[in-house]
């Protein structure tokens, strides 16, 4: 597979760390079964046991599945704080966007393990397509034009359109079609985002990208990559900038004639890693510079005015 490698990208595959101890602790896989959620069908155990096999094989971190009968965020948040302390992570699967971000708040403020949610995967894919469909069009991301449909069924998908870099993205609803028809909104734009699966076949031929029918198919593509980048580090929330790190390792290697990597692709999981590792780093180093820095306080010496007088 060839991948889009001509970047100054590339330096994530040199060797500044050593992925020898990343992979430590065990990571728990909860599913909550539930008819109210975003895939009332959806046989969520059977996914679960995909993703912890998944998270198995691909990392050498032990996957726990964890299925929970309990749907109520609340219930959900005690469970998993609860769990003992050699559990690194939690991978959440079952809940709405509103309730699996009321667990990760209310875990962490319990002092539990860190809690990613199925759809923040599938959001960091999503971006990660964004931007292969951009490049694949020749267009910089900072030009690039995005409308999305249904930006409440992934929540996260703006914020992190935006820390990609996105020229612009405008969230479009049914109720604006009589003002705003889709049709005529693409013929400004570069790319429709269709979360709502609303729009019309003729809106944005050949420019539209949509949820996969099936999320494993792009959760799995960044879940093991972000969990051992994550267990470099001390436990933390998997914020936008982490997401965007996720987002842009899989288009770095990605072929140019598809909008997401193979999953079989050898240098997926590294670059999750290293592009995981090095946001955190950084963050972490902002964070330490900052505290550290002193309050600047006018010295005599500099107490003047223009010509040189003290004041």
């Amino acid at each position: 597979m060839t991948t889009n490698s001509n970047t100054a990208d590339d330096a994530i595959f040199d060797n500044d760390s050593d992925d020898a101890d990343v992979d430590t602790g065990a990571v728990g896989v909860a599913a909550v079964r539930t008819p109210t959620g975003p895939l009332p069908d959806r046989a969520c155990w059977a996914v679960m046991e995909n993703y912890a096999a998944l998270i198995t094989e691909a990392t050498r971190m032990r996957a726990l599945p964890l299925p929970l009968t309990q749907n109520e965020p609340a219930t959900v948040a005690a469970r998993i704080s609860q769990l003992p302390s050699h559990v690194a992570a939690v991978f959440l699967i079952g809940l709405d966007p509103s309730g699996a971000a009321h667990v990760q708040r209310a875990t962490a403020a319990a002092g539990g393990p860190p809690v990613i949610s199925e759809l923040d995967v599938v959001t960091a894919a999503l971006g990660a397509a964004a931007m292969s469909f951009l490049r694949g069009r020749d267009i910089a991301p900072r030009r690039g034009r995005i409308v999305v449909t249904g930006a409440e069924v992934v929540p996260r998908l703006g914020p992190l359109l935006v820390a990609l870099g996105a020229g612009s993205m405008t969230p479009w609803h049914p109720f604006d079609a009589q003002d705003y028809p889709l049709p005529r909104m693409m013929a400004h734009n570069d790319l429709l985002i269709d979360l709502a699966d609303a729009a019309p076949d003729n809106a944005a031929p050949a420019r539209t990208l949509r949820m996969p029918s099936e999320p494993h198919d792009y959760g799995a593509l960044v879940i093991p990559g972000l969990l051992r980048g994550l267990c470099r580090h001390e436990p933390t929330p998997v914020t936008i900038e982490v997401l965007a790190a996720c987002s842009r390792a899989l288009a770095l290697v990605t072929a140019p004639d598809a909008i997401l990597p193979d999953i079989d692709e050898r240098l997926l999981i590294p670059a999750v890693v290293r592009h995981v590792h090095r946001s955190l780093r950084e963050d972490s180093r902002h964070r330490a510079l900052a505290h550290r820095q002193p309050s600047r306080q006018p010295s005599p010496a500099h107490d003047t005015d223009h010509g040189g007088q003290p004041q």
